[in-house]
């Protein structure tokens, strides 16, 4: 598991500079199976998120349908959609994940990934040829300190025009407009998710009841507000147990909790172990082999 966030410093220092038709990007993340976890109900605001399936089964949830995945499969996820990935036990799901900007009119593939469907497309046939490019597009970073340089975007560049050219052919209905206040809802937690956050306070704010926030909630979400927080607070910390230095302590205190001991005790009950644990399976999984295999 990795991810490489090209808004934040230093990578946001030399990336995404290229005109039209290069496209900017946000993202790129590998995901493997961590046992007892996956990334719960999110959206994306202005970003499409692209899915490439490397290998395992498992479904994008997305509205009330469940999209089965295997091998081959890319996923594409227009901006403001609630969805999430969900792996089979067995064989479990490990994919790559691109996120690009949808907000610029000036480019072509930024548009059309906007303005399209949330889609799911069988490219068992480009397999290689996808994967192949995804560990180029890694090695490049490697090479350039996670800068997204002229060699990442060609690759990139190439990657979605590809699959740009089948995407028309396969879509599948897109989220109802009736989920708009629970992804409102879902912005809000994103945005504040560090702050002490109630069921009274969300009702309050988004000016609805309790019973009746956390009915609609469970019905979209299929659990409760409090405890997606819960679940959005543990993604958070296990990103920054990836990606940082920081201690279990600033961890608890960064993802919204005042106390380590219970952070450790829901983290433990969500990821099957501490936090430190987690943190030393990470970097042992670093140094036996390299990270973008």
């Amino acid at each position: 598991m990795w991810n490489i966030d090209f808004r934040e410093p230093p990578q946001n220092a030399g990336s995404n500079l290229l005109p039209p038709p290069f496209t900017a990007i946000h993202h790129f993340s590998y995901m493997d199976y961590i046992p007892n976890w996956y990334f719960f109900w999110h959206l994306h605001q202005h970003s499409a998120e692209l899915v490439f399936v490397q290998s395992g089964h498992g479904y994008l949830n997305v509205g009330n349908q469940q999209i089965p995945l295997h091998r081959g499969y890319v996923c594409i996820v227009p901006p403001k959609i609630l969805h999430y990935y969900s792996s089979e036990k067995a064989d479990p799901l490990c994919y790559y994940s691109l996120g690009i900007p949808t907000d610029r009119e000036d480019c072509e593939l930024s548009v059309f990934f906007r303005e399209l469907d949330c889609s799911v497309i069988p490219l068992e046939e480009d397999f290689s040829f996808l994967l192949s490019g995804c560990q180029a597009l890694r090695r490049q970073l490697d090479a350039s300190d996670n800068c997204a340089d002229a060699t990442f975007q060609a690759i990139l560049y190439g990657m979605l025009m590809r699959i740009r050219q089948v995407a028309l052919d396969h879509h599948i209905t897109p989220v109802t407009r009736s989920r708009i206040m629970i992804q409102d809802v879902l912005t809000f937690i994103a945005e504040h998710y560090n702050e002490k956050l109630t069921l009274d306070e969300l009702s309050h704010r988004f000016g609805i009841s309790p019973v009746h926030l956390n009915r609609l909630f469970k019905k979209s979400c299929g659990l409760s507000p409090i405890n997606y927080i819960i679940y959005f607070r543990i993604t958070q910390a296990i990103i920054l147990l990836q990606k940082t230095n920081m201690s279990i302590a600033d961890i608890t205190y960064t993802v919204g909790y005042q106390n380590q001991a219970h952070f450790t005790k829901l983290f433990r009950e969500q990821i099957g172990c501490t936090p430190a644990e987690f943190r030393q399976k990470i970097q042992q999984e670093q140094t036996d082999k390299p990270i973008w295999e």
